[in-house]
């Protein structure tokens, strides 16, 4: 008797797990300072992450603003 191997998942795991793979990196929250430097090391560290982190370019938008809070989330 043959067995019939099993259909792959639809997202790959990499995808599903994107969001906990970013959590473990303690990614900072940016809620609107109008300190440029505070937004410029938000960036640039959340850019980071997602390299690591391999973070697919469509899905950068999602992930980064999932880390607003305050008064920028809100204007989201």
């Amino acid at each position: 008797m043959r067995c019939i191997p099993p259909v792959p998942p639809v997202n790959s795991p990499k995808e599903d797990k994107l969001t906990g793979r970013g959590a473990r990196h303690n990614p900072k929250t940016y809620g609107g300072s109008y300190d440029p430097m505070e937004l410029e090391e938000w960036i640039r560290g959340t850019e980071k992450n997602f390299i690591v982190i391999e973070v697919p370019e469509e899905k950068k938008v999602n992930i980064g603003t999932f880390y607003l809070t305050g008064e920028v989330d809100i204007w989201w």
